[in-house]
């Protein structure tokens, strides 16, 4: 129930500060974990940025900071937006923190997958090709295919479902 209550903090935003404050006075690894997925529900513009801000800090292990970052893109069309120009703005960054972790293939991976229009795809798609990662291509190969999948599964299904729900 706790961990629930701290997503809706997360996602709405009241309090939200105090979720860090928690967080930087929590010395269990496992809650300081529930923490960070409750600030990555983050669904406002300036809380997604304030999100991301945390996520690269010193206050989050590395090795935790991809997985803020992946659950705002999951959370919201706004929070994938902000997270692809993050990557974007910071391809090198994450080449140099990440790059030899498996972690920024799970990454891209996941990030990738959540697109789900035609346009934004070609941009990634154009966007990797002029900046390659070498150790993740098969996983944005694979993001991009999952999207991709999605696109088709939309324009076919489309109509089905909206008349089911009429």
């Amino acid at each position: 129930m706790k961990t629930n209550i701290q997503y809706v903090v997360g996602y709405y935003g009241e309090n939200f500060d105090d979720l860090k404050n928690l967080h930087a006075n929590s010395q269990m690894a496992s809650e300081k974990n529930s923490l960070e997925y409750a600030i990555g529900h983050a669904k406002e513009p300036t809380l997604i940025g304030q999100s991301i801000e945390f996520a690269l800090s010193d206050n989050v292990r590395n090795c935790d900071q991809l997985y803020i970052l992946s659950e705002l893109a999951a959370t919201s069309p706004e929070g994938l937006n902000a997270i692809w120009e993050m990557i974007s703005n910071r391809i090198e960054f994450l080449k140099e923190n990440y790059g030899g972790q498996f972690q920024l293939s799970s990454f891209f991976k996941g990030v990738l997958g959540q697109f789900s229009d035609e346009e934004s795809i070609a941009k990634v798609e154009d966007f990797f090709v002029k900046n390659p990662v070498e150790n993740s291509k098969m996983a944005i190969s694979q993001g991009l295919e999952k999207a991709k999948l999605k696109v088709q599964w939309y324009q076919r299904d489309l109509d089905d479902i909206k008349n089911f729900f009429q």
